[in-house]
């Protein structure tokens, strides 16, 4: 409700659109080594939020490249929904 006074409309936005689909993480249980080093790289201290928020930002950043979410174990349908 107050995300236009902290100029973080679109953060929010992001986030809410991420909490709205199903598991954007992907877990294979043949690979959970290569799954959670591949995790890991999206988690931030401050929960988990701003770790959607991080997969999501990155999953822009790299144009929405389903190969992309293959390679980090990410449900590509899912991110894409958000």
């Amino acid at each position: 409700l107050t995300s236009k006074k902290y100029n973080c409309m679109s953060e929010v936005l992001s986030i809410v659109s991420c909490l709205n689909v199903a598991n954007v993480f992907i877990h294979q249980r043949d690979k959970m080594a290569d799954v959670i080093n591949q995790h890991a790289k999206f988690i931030h201290s401050d929960g988990d939020h701003l770790t959607l928020l991080n997969v999501y930002n990155e999953y822009i950043r790299k144009g929405s490249s389903q190969d992309w979410c293959y390679k980090n174990y990410i449900n590509h349908r899912h991110i894409k929904s958000a």
